[in-house]
């Protein structure tokens, strides 16, 4: 089966036996209407021409008149006229979403009447000559509507039946054996015919079908390749990132690394032991080499604990103002160091926040340390928090740095990811400030976003909810 469609392909016997789908019912309504141009142009002048041939024939073929021929022809007139308006309006026809097979079988028993009609004006009583050439062109038309009309059983058999009713009564009503041959003949042409129109509705309707999967698998193939290309190209974005990854970590765990050897080479060899003041600061230096070094490893144990789904917190009531007091004094000499404004304020409403202590200061120490990050010498940031619009917790940081293109946004979260600014790339870092502050407020139930343009600063948000957890205060992705 073809998933979202009707087809449906059934072996059976070797053959394929294929449902109606609402494809194939239009397109044979379509074949349909494509034949009808055979009638516009065929019937009529076909007719008149088998007239004439019979005036031709003389006594033998009836002593027909024009007529006789100007009215089978007349008759046929009348059936190409609304074959005529039907092919011209197919397209409108087809577009509607009701069933045409209704005015098919109307159109097919008008065209049908018009043969009989035809028939009529021919036959002559008693005429051997002329009633043989009348019965063979019932059987010709008979065989003609097995190929244009055996798209739908309906009109087949409306085009097959009632000419054929209508001269087995003039056949069975006249005199002479050659009528009454005929009329033997026609339930039994008419067999062979209904045989002929079942196999060829049969054979149209499963080569369509198969058309249609068809046509359906090669949709399904393009989209799964599309798919494949696009999940290609995720492969080599990933290979890239994490080629970027490896290329600054390795800077981020050189750095502290080398401070530390090469400072404890120094006091290691006592070339300052008359300078007290000296090795402490070398001391000083390895100490905050190895503390930068282990924030980079427990970020990035935090991260695969969180992508891995074994990140666990702790949610506890947590007075917000004073957990932003304790992140300000740890962010304070950065701040300092670069000439930076630096302004927290608390709305006075601030709901009472049920987070993870630890989580909730290292999502608003990563923010904070973004903002000094990309915010230039000199630059301002503003700290916000209070009760977020509906409820909750919002927790702001806004800087007037460099920005973020619009197209970048989502892409900030993603771990090992950079924005490639003169400010990044100035200062570096891994890439995984953001997608931590997104992880942990995921954690918690909120959520983080960004909001900026390009070259007018950035705005980061973090919503927590306010709802305490009903069941085991521990919670984990």
């Amino acid at each position: 089966m073809i998933t979202g469609k009707t087809v449906q392909l059934q072996c059976d016997g070797g053959a394929y036996a294929a449902s109606r789908d609402m494809r194939v019912e239009k397109e044979l309504s379509r074949l349909s209407l494509d034949s009808m141009l055979a009638t516009v142009l065929v019937n009529a002048p076909g007719v008149a021409a088998i007239g004439f041939v019979l005036v031709l024939g003389g006594a033998w073929c009836g002593n027909l008149s024009i007529g006789d021929v100007a009215v089978a022809s007349g008759a046929q007139c009348v059936g190409a006229v609304a074959a005529f308006f039907a092919y011209r309006r197919r397209q409108r026809l087809l577009a509607s979403e009701r069933s045409l097979l209704p005015l098919l079988v109307g159109l097919q028993a008008l065209i049908a009447v018009c043969w009989g009609g035809s028939f009529l004006a021919y036959w002559r009583n008693g005429i051997p000559g002329n009633n043989l050439a009348v019965g063979m062109v019932l059987f010709i038309e008979m065989w003609a509507v097995v190929f244009s009309r055996s798209s739908h059983m309906e009109v087949f058999l409306t085009g097959i039946f009632v000419p054929a009713l209508m001269c087995l009564l003039l056949f069975a009503l006249s005199d002479g054996r050659i009528a009454h041959l005929l009329a033997c003949i026609i339930p039994l042409w008419s067999i062979y015919m209904l045989s002929m129109g079942r196999a060829a509705n049969r054979w149209l309707r499963e080569l369509l079908s198969l058309r249609f999967a068809n046509e359906d698998l090669a949709v399904a193939l393009a989209g799964a390749r599309d798919e494949a290309v696009e999940q290609k190209r995720e492969l080599e974005r990933a290979n890239k990132a994490k080629s970027a990854f490896l290329a600054n970590m390795s800077h981020e765990l050189r750095t502290p690394l080398n401070a530390i050897l090469g400072f404890s080479e120094i006091i290691a060899q006592r070339l300052f032991d008359r300078d007290p003041a000296r090795n402490a600061s070398y001391a000083q230096d390895i100490h905050d080499s190895g503390t930068h070094l282990l924030s980079l490893i427990n970020d990035l144990l935090d991260i695969s604990k969180i992508e891995a789904g074994r990140m666990e917190i702790d949610p506890c009531p947590l007075d917000a103002a004073e957990a932003m007091n304790e992140v300000e004094r740890l962010i304070r000499g950065r701040v300092e160091a670069k000439r930076q404004t630096l302004t927290v304020s608390a709305a006075e409403n601030v709901p009472p926040l049920y987070a993870d202590g630890r989580a909730f200061k290292q999502i608003a120490l990563n923010l904070l340390s973004n903002a000094v990050k990309y915010t230039p010498e000199g630059g301002h940031i503003d700290v916000t928090c209070g009760a977020a619009p509906g409820g909750g917790f919002l927790f702001s940081v806004m800087d007037d740095g460099p920005g973020i293109p619009r197209n970048m946004l989502d892409k900030v979260f993603q771990p090992f990811s950079q924005i490639d600014n003169r400010y990044g790339r100035q200062e570096g870092g891994t890439g995984l400030g953001l997608a931590l502050v997104r992880g942990l407020a995921e954690l918690h139930g909120g959520n983080a976003w960004v909001e900026s343009e390009y070259g007018k600063g950035c705005r980061a948000c973090v919503y927590l909810p306010l709802i305490q957890p009903q069941a085991d205060a521990r919670r984990n992705l």
